[in-house]
């Protein structure tokens, strides 16, 4: 990565730092463009505060949208075995895969990574009524509470035996924190000690001011994003892969060991078939990018490339992980994603691998 998108990510985690040693902040507003790299800065923080604060565990909660759950967790799973950062010990909260159902959390893990589906309202199975939701299991049997008070209390009591308790204390790490996750708000103020909320958005209805913030001219400066623009003029489109060959190739030039490509987002559900025929079409004029459109979660049908995974007979998410692994040959990600702030949608923007 270029040394000044570098500076610019360890400037707001030192500024995320200083507040946090001050301690005087307990709900705290950081503020990134998309495609700056707020997971590796999550990350970073995390690593950093539990190597000053032995006690701290982090539980970090995503949308329900995709997998976004399961790719934070990848990825500092990805930093943790790397040995870029040693001090996260990350954990994912889902259901059982024995067909029993139900979902465990281990106790001894540092950074827990929950998705925010996992705590929504049951819904009533059209089949068999005493199927029971994951969201009944983790809420209602009282898994989640009583998880908490185990990580956070002294000493717990279990058939009238006294066992010592974790005695941690909880930081709330809410990812896109403009979106209400109100299940976990109920626990706030009695398990969570501090509350970091991340998101390119935040919402200023919520009074979510920025205490951190990267500007959108800062993260351009820096090379982290480029320009986003917004609307649906396919001459744009062809500046924006201009832009982007341009970018690559400064990174090839300097032999940084960066892989990066370019992700369309299409967020019009009535003629998303047709521009992703109109992007397609254009994409294609230039015959030295290799594109992947991914149509939706487990949907191989509809999902299409020109690059060498189109031969082989995977998943959605072999073709997730193969593109964002730094050996894809894949250089433009086309996907639909619906987009709820501002009703505009993010065009392209590059994404760093």
């Amino acid at each position: 990565m270029l040394q000044e998108a570098i500076d610019l990510q360890n400037r707001a985690v030192n500024e995320l730092l200083v507040i946090n040693r001050q301690n005087k902040i307990l709900d705290v507003v950081f503020k990134a463009p998309t495609g700056s790299g707020k997971t590796f800065m999550m990350a970073k923080f995390m690593n950093e505060v539990l190597e000053e604060e032995k006690d701290v565990i982090f539980l970090v909660s995503t949308l329900s949208k995709g997998n976004l759950a399961k790719q934070n967790y990848d990825k500092f799973k990805e930093y943790t075995n790397s040995g870029f950062f040693t001090n996260i010990n990350p954990y994912l909260i889902e259901p059982k895969s024995d067909g029993e159902g139900g979902i465990h959390i281990e106790n001894n893990h540092n950074v827990y990574v929950l998705q925010s589906g996992l705590l929504k309202k049951d819904k009533k199975s059209k089949g068999d009524r005493k199927t029971k939701s994951n969201a009944t299991l983790l809420i209602k049997t009282g898994a989640l509470e009583n998880w908490f008070k185990e990580m956070t209390s002294g000493l717990k009591i279990e058939n009238n035996v006294a066992l010592t308790g974790k005695g941690k204390r909880i930081y709330w790490i809410k990812d896109e924190c403009h979106q209400d996750i109100n299940r976990l708000e109920d626990f706030n103020t009695k398990y969570f000690a501090k509350t970091f909320n991340f998101s390119a958005t935040p919402s200023l209805k919520k009074n979510q001011i920025p205490n951190v913030e990267i500007t959108n001219e800062e993260a351009i400066q820096a090379k982290l994003v480029k320009k986003v623009i917004k609307g649906n003029d396919y001459d744009d489109l062809n500046v924006a892969l201009d832009k982007y060959q341009e970018i690559a190739s400064e990174y090839n030039d300097n032999k940084l060991g960066i892989n990066s490509c370019l992700i369309i987002q299409i967020s019009n559900k009535e003629k998303g078939e047709k521009e992703i025929s109109d992007i397609i079409r254009i994409i294609e004029k230039r015959t030295n990018l290799n594109w992947m459109y991914i149509a939706g979660k487990g949907d191989t049908k509809n999902s299409r490339t020109n690059d060498r995974i189109a031969k082989k007979n995977y998943s959605i998410d072999k073709w997730r992980d193969y593109a964002k692994s730094i050996t894809s040959t894949t250089h433009i990600i086309i996907f639909k994603m619906t987009i709820s702030e501002g009703g505009t949608y993010q065009e392209h923007a590059c994404y760093i691998k």
